[in-house]
């Protein structure tokens, strides 16, 4: 009985923990902002990954992958990105949170 009980716990402890990884990121799904016809996008998925895309209607479009991180404060957004020959860039911009919406480096984008 006392096995069974301790199997039990472990595995409730080890659910919670995992449900409390999972929301660390604090990010999920979808965000847009279209400035003078360029249509930017960031889609942030699992494990702290995200997908940027410039749909610009004047020359070719962009998009950069990579994981991204928040700081513990919530005002800092940071991008890690590799360029070409593997070397690995972080870029820090000014983050904020709202229902529905986010803010990159003061430029809003709404969830879709």
């Amino acid at each position: 009985m006392k096995k069974t009980i301790s199997i039990a716990l472990a595995a409730c402890m080890l659910v919670m923990c995992m449900f409390a990884l999972t929301s660390c990121s604090g990010l999920s799904g979808t965000y847009e902002n279209e400035t003078l016809g360029t249509k930017t996008t960031y889609k942030f998925g699992a494990f702290g990954k995200y997908t940027k895309t410039v749909d610009s209607p004047i020359g070719e479009d962009e998009v950069v992958e990579g994981k991204y991180e928040i700081s513990d404060d919530g005002n800092e957004i940071i991008f890690i990105y590799e360029d070409e020959e593997g070397e690995e860039f972080r870029l820090p911009v000014s983050f904020e949170k709202g229902d529905g919406y986010i803010k990159i480096a003061g430029v809003e984008f709404k969830k879709k």
